[in-house]
């Protein structure tokens, strides 16, 4: 069955992190971009990178909506959260952006504390 037209067609996401195949696209094409796995200071340099060429392509930044998907690894317990990090050192993760909670210092207060930063960036929505 044939769905009805949309007016200038369905919104397009492109995902992804490129500042040299990603982005291009995403300012030319896009209504949404969505970095993945960056903490909130890439992101901020990569979304500053993506208005320069939106003005270029003589589009308005403020047309393309700014998402991030990445990683949260929370638990009920210390122990639970540890099991689940496995090796990975929390640097690490941090460093790819990922949001991790730790039980009994507040786990929701803590992530909350974590996507600060992101919304501060310019994130408008995370995906976990």
């Amino acid at each position: 069955m044939p769905r009805p037209l949309v007016a200038g067609g369905p919104p397009i996401i492109i995902g992804g992190n490129d500042p040299n195949r990603t982005l291009p696209l995403a300012a030319r094409y896009a209504d949404e971009w969505n970095a993945v796995f960056v903490p909130a200071k890439r992101f901020s340099e990569l979304s500053a990178h993506l208005d320069e060429l939106l003005r270029a392509a003589r589009r308005s930044p403020e047309l393309v909506r700014r998402t991030l998907m990445t990683r949260v690894v929370f638990g009920s317990t210390v122990a639970d959260v540890e099991r689940k990090l496995g090796d990975e050192p929390r640097e690490r993760l941090h460093a790819r952006g990922v949001i991790v909670g730790t039980p009994n210092v507040g786990t929701p207060n803590e992530i909350v504390e974590q996507l600060g930063p992101l919304a501060e960036a310019g994130v408008q929505e995370v995906i976990l």
